[in-house]
């Protein structure tokens, strides 16, 4: 199963925290889905990828468009016909147990001010490790990530 990586956001955005996590999954080569509950959330991340002078280009596009499949970042409120190596979740959008036996990673995102992705994340958080799954809790509460919390996987996969 894929190790699931939690960021609690305390003083970094969720858009550059995402950044980061972007061009890192790029320069491994990844296709990454980028995965929120709301269409609205999206168009937010999409303006900010396309529009923000501090930070690069990076090459991406919504779900629905043409050559959906050869995207390498790939914005959804489902699934990715990307082939995606990476899923990267904001304010902890769903993730099944099938999508962990094929991806090679998971970035949960969640920030302070928004008490419903915490809630969602704590279960999320419950459910992963009692499957199995390798897990960490990162916190930038400091202004530096310190990781907080990790489990080991479960080989035997509950």
């Amino acid at each position: 199963m894929a190790p699931v990586q939690f960021y609690h956001l305390s003083v970094r955005s969720l858009e550059i925290t995402l950044y980061t996590l972007l061009v890192k999954s790029l320069k491994a080569d990844w296709r990454v889905v980028v995965r929120a509950e709301s269409d609205n959330r999206l168009n937010n991340i999409d303006d900010w990828l396309w529009s923000n002078p501090r930070v690069g280009f990076l090459p991406h596009e919504r779900a629905g468009c043409d050559r959906e499949d050869q995207q390498p970042i790939l914005l959804t409120t489902g699934t990715g016909k990307n082939n995606p190596s990476c899923l990267i979740s904001i304010d902890a959008a769903a993730i099944s147990r099938d999508e962990l036996r094929i991806l090679k990673k998971v970035c949960i995102l969640f920030e302070d001010k928004n008490p419903q992705a915490i809630a969602k994340a704590r279960t999320q958080w419950t459910s992963l490790t009692d499957a199995g799954c390798k897990a960490q809790y990162w916190t930038d509460k400091g202004g530096q990530w310190e990781l907080k919390v990790e489990t080991k996987a479960d080989d035997q996969g509950k």
